[in-house]
């Protein structure tokens, strides 16, 4: 089970972009696994890629990466 976890949050990490991802489950297959083990797997993968799931079917995720928590302000001080 962790293995399988392991090869989709791998390839989570390697497929998100900025904004919601839509991932289709046949698209993870290419890891040999099966639609039934994507689905089953795949929240407790996408958390440990630092995605967040906003929508989950049998067949499809929409994900999000995580906030790092970190903001970064500008001000009008020059910095020498």
């Amino acid at each position: 089970m962790g293995l399988i976890i392991m090869e989709i949050a791998n390839l989570l990490r390697n497929s998100i972009s900025a904004g919601d991802t839509l991932i289709r489950f046949e698209q993870v297959t290419s890891l040999g696994l099966t639609m039934a083990q994507i689905s089953e797997h795949f929240t407790a993968a996408a958390e440990k890629a630092g995605c967040e799931v906003i929508d989950k079917t049998d067949t499809r995720a929409t994900v999000r990466q995580e906030s790092s928590g970190i903001t970064y302000r500008y001000s009008s001080f020059d910095i020498d």
